[in-house]
């Protein structure tokens, strides 16, 4: 199940960050926060990396992308996809995309050696 964001328990200056007053709903799945986001703010710019952005139309349109993909082969709600990615706009993107159909991402470092990532895996 996607997580949900309580939106007046964030602090008011990442409200303002996020473009959200405390006036909206108070409880969405991040999914339906980003659709709102890209609605609204289509072409402003999330920070992914120092060097990496996104925009909230991309981040919307790349997870729901991803998702799609996931649903075709077989990934769906209540399953677990391990993401291996580093610190990019990709990992942010599968994130999004698990949580949008339901399944929960397990982040695996990228500094794993073949031994732990084998365990991981397992687990």
């Amino acid at each position: 199940m996607a997580r949900t964001v309580r939106i007046h328990q964030l602090p008011r200056d990442i409200r303002g960050a996020i473009g959200v007053s405390s006036t909206e709903p108070t409880v969405r799945t991040v999914p339906e926060l980003l659709c709102v986001r890209a609605a609204g703010y289509a072409d402003t710019e999330l920070p992914v990396t120092p060097s990496e952005r996104l925009t909230y139309r991309q981040a919307e349109q790349r997870s729901r992308d991803v998702a799609k993909r996931m649903l075709t082969t077989g990934i769906g709600k209540n399953s677990r996809v391990g993401v291996l990615f580093g610190n990019t706009g990709e990992w942010i993107v599968s994130w999004l995309a698990a949580a949008r159909i339901g399944a929960l991402a397990i982040p695996i470092s990228t500094y794993h050696q073949a031994p732990e990532l084998a365990r991981t895996l397992r687990h």
